[in-house]
């Protein structure tokens, strides 16, 4: 049976492939299962025996994949995340949880208006993402952040900015890592000729 070995916090694990004789097989059905772990995602439940007794000590996941041994890492440590090299990694995603925000109400009216009374090209690169994709797509941007407003206001057409979702994104991260204004912001980001 393979064979435990913990650190001090308990986060991981090395856990020993069984070996008959001294030799691993990989194809034994425990060493299999193990290798196989970060694909199928199946759980590890993890038991420990003391003078005790057995200890339950968790839901785990294979982290790392020695010669010998595994690495066994806690369900939600940061060593789950980043001992498997990139190309061997597997995450999980898809939970469902409830959220609630508190969040300043857009009106689809005015996108709406903004989209009809312009062409679909992105006012700071000039693309136009139908000649390039085939689709017909543009973002709506408020050139005056809607967080800057503690209440309802009115707002035209004019006050949005049609852009394409990549330079759409590059102005919110100017606008996050520095205090410039949308008329600032797109100087920096235009093409210049």
């Amino acid at each position: 049976m393979g064979g435990l070995q913990s650190d001090d916090n308990k986060l991981a694990f090395h856990y020993s492939f069984k070996a008959r004789n001294g030799k691993v097989n990989f194809q034994e059905k425990a060493n299999d299962v193990l290798i196989k772990q970060p694909q199928h995602l199946y759980p590890i439940f993890l038991f420990t025996e003391s003078k005790e007794g057995w200890h339950y000590e968790g839901d785990f996941s294979v982290a790392k994949i020695e010669e010998k041994f595994v690495v066994l890492a806690r369900k939600g440590s940061a060593l789950e995340d980043t001992t498997l090299d990139q190309d061997e990694a597997v995450y999980q995603e898809g939970g469902r949880r409830y959220v609630t925000h508190l969040m300043a109400e857009r009106s689809n009216a005015v996108v709406s208006a903004a989209k009809s009374a312009s062409s679909w090209i992105c006012e700071i690169c000039s693309m136009d993402f139908y000649d390039k994709y085939g689709v017909k797509y543009i973002e709506a941007h408020h050139k005056t952040p809607i967080s800057t407003y503690s209440e309802k206001y009115a707002i035209k057409p004019q006050d949005l900015a049609l852009l394409c979702p990549n330079c759409h994104k590059a102005v919110h991260i100017h606008m996050k890592n520095s205090d410039l204004e949308y008329d600032e912001i797109i100087k920096i980001l235009a093409p210049t000729s």
